[in-house]
């Protein structure tokens, strides 16, 4: 019994103090699971729960990297194009402050092609990037070790981000559950862990138990998930 009260104690405090969320994003740029999500999901979460998230993207995914001869060579699951377009948003994020260089992945995203110059160069021009920069980043060794590291970050939770991209994270914590409900309910999920957990129980409206609520799927299956992991750590 004294275990379910601990457990209980806890979430209501987790509840209360929940007032910004780390969100790592693992993705790489030519998977369209990738878009989907980013477009989709990631963006309207972000344009409306932006002073509650701490964004943190890491371009890279299904790739590997070598440096056997000294310099770095990368092989991407979708090409060159795609390892190029990992590049440039590494070097985004690597030189710029994060609200710049969300903004621009997210246009880069929504574009027809996200390793397309053009594309990525309009984007640039509208979040107040520069694209000479952005170039000099990706012709010098920076572009190189800027996506290196963040392979060095994707391996670290492989088979977890291999396995699946894109791939969310939660204040550092890996959960397969918590990345499964986040892909589909990314801003039901971020909204759930900051207001619907009070003292371990969801306070919906009647309108969220709809059949098929999103808000609904995510409350069910997130409290029991917390529920679960923190009872067995006990």
């Amino acid at each position: 019994m004294w275990k379910k009260v601990m457990v209980l104690a806890i979430l209501c405090g987790y509840g209360g103090l929940a007032q910004k969320i780390k969100i790592s994003v693992y993705y790489e740029t030519l998977c369209p699971y990738s878009v989907r999500f980013l477009v989709d999901q990631f963006n309207p979460a972000y344009q409306n729960l932006t002073d509650n998230m701490e964004v943190d993207l890491i371009p890279y995914g299904k790739a590997t990297a070598s440096n056997e001869t000294g310099s770095w060579e990368f092989s991407c699951q979708h090409g060159e194009l795609e390892c190029y377009g990992n590049k440039v948003h590494s070097c985004a994020v690597g030189l710029y402050p994060v609200s710049q260089s969300t903004n621009f992945i997210i246009c880069s995203m929504n574009s027809s092609d996200a390793s397309l110059d053009a594309n990525n160069e309009a984007c640039a021009t509208s979040t107040n990037i520069s694209w000479t920069v952005i170039q000099e980043c990706l012709s010098s060794d920076q572009g190189d070790e800027f996506l290196a590291a963040n392979g060095r970050r994707t391996d670290k939770l492989i088979p977890n981000v291999v396995n699946s991209i894109p791939t969310v994270v939660l204040n550092d914590v890996f959960s397969a559950e918590l990345r499964r409900i986040s892909i589909a309910y990314f801003q039901d999920t971020l909204v759930f862990i900051l207001e619907q957990v009070q003292c371990g129980f969801c306070q919906f409206s009647g309108s969220n138990l709809v059949s098929g609520s999103g808000k609904f799927v995510v409350g069910v299956t997130l409290l029991l998930a917390l529920y679960q992991k923190l009872f067995a750590l006990i």
